[in-house]
């Protein structure tokens, strides 16, 4: 959630913002519930006071003094009760609206049509151009015996896969090798829960603007499945205030993540590429405010060292925002390392 006080100072820049990202939000109607919602507050707190000094004038009073006392006491604590559900309907509209806010992109990303306006930052190495018309991961898949995606779909539907023999041992591999590049840069090692609460989901925003549709929620027990360890990494501190001396703090977790993928239908629907569960190491670090920037590059370049390491051709991509596009109008616009195909 976007800090109320920077909204008020700056609702042009956040109403443009939210609208570049196709998150249009009427910031004048939020902060006119905002002012309600002070002003009813105050005379809740008003209220409170004089009931406070009520109760304590009453256990004094004599006996001929407390029917009229009682009167007024069931005259004050139902029109205290009235307004406190004014208090809590309008918080809960506030809450709500607040969460609809897509935080501002950085100064210097761009709005674009789709993402082939993307930047391309730097690369690394080309990919290597062969002879003949290789075949793809899902043939690969099956002439190795490594990937069964007709057994998955025969036990759990489409878009899931099993990984077999060599597949099963790589994948272990690669994640054996990032904890231990990065536990040598002083991150945490962790397994994160894959299940977490729904409101410390909704608490980062997720759940907005049609993000619950790509989740895999329980409503019997009001939990949702990870799309990510971040997911359940982030909420790990809930709550907690950390000291600036103990900042960065660093996490390297490793979780299954779960994904709808709604409205992706038709697109990369062959194969791994797109599915409903699949493993994933992922960096999450705490760090003092303004100090967001310098951490995101040092996370930039340990994904390159990744990608050099095992001698990969990539790219460094500058997303835009996308304006026609709902899939690219994410929350946060940033750098991002992408394997070339």
């Amino acid at each position: 959630m976007i800090d109320i006080k920077y909204i008020r100072e700056n609702p042009s820049l956040v109403s443009k913002s939210a609208k570049d990202k196709n998150y249009p939000v009427d910031i004048n109607h939020l902060l006119e519930i905002e002012r309600a919602y002070f002003g009813v507050l105050q005379k809740v707190q008003g209220l409170r006071e004089e009931r406070n000094a009520f109760t304590k004038a009453a256990s004094n009073a004599v006996e001929e003094e407390r029917n009229s006392y009682r009167e007024k006491g069931r005259e004050l604590k139902d029109k205290l009760e009235k307004e406190e559900h004014v208090l809590a309907a309008l918080k809960e509209e506030l809450d709500m609206l607040l969460r609809q806010v897509a935080n501002p992109a950085k100064p210097d990303v761009k709005v674009g049509k789709n993402d082939k306006e993307n930047e391309v930052v730097r690369k690394h190495k080309e990919p290597t151009k062969l002879s003949f018309t290789p075949k793809d991961h899902v043939e690969l898949g099956q002439i190795l015996d490594i990937i069964d995606i007709d057994r998955a779909a025969k036990v759990s539907g489409a878009r899931f896969a099993y990984l077999k023999n060599e597949a099963a041992l790589l994948e272990f591999a690669l994640v054996q090798f990032a904890f231990e590049t990065l536990i040598k840069e002083g991150f945490i090692p962790v397994v994160p829960p894959v299940l977490i609460k729904t409101d410390s989901m909704r608490a980062m925003g997720y759940m907005e603007h049609g993000g619950d549709e790509d989740m895999f929620q329980i409503p019997k027990d009001d939990l949702v499945l990870v799309g990510t360890a971040e997911h359940s990494i982030v909420p790990m501190h809930k709550n907690e205030v950390f000291l600036k001396k103990d900042l960065p703090r660093r996490y390297v977790g490793f979780s299954t993540a779960f994904r709808r993928e709604a409205g992706s239908y038709g697109k990369d629907t062959k194969g791994i590429i797109r599915v409903h569960q699949f493993d994933k190491v992922e960096m999450v670090s705490y760090v003092p405010q303004g100090e967001d920037d310098k951490e995101h590059e040092y996370f930039v370049s340990l994904e390159e060292k990744f990608f050099q390491s095992l001698d990969i051709p990539y790219q460094v991509v500058k997303m835009c925002i996308c304006i026609n596009n709902y899939r690219f109008s994410i929350a946060e616009v940033e750098y991002q390392v992408s394997r070339r195909q």
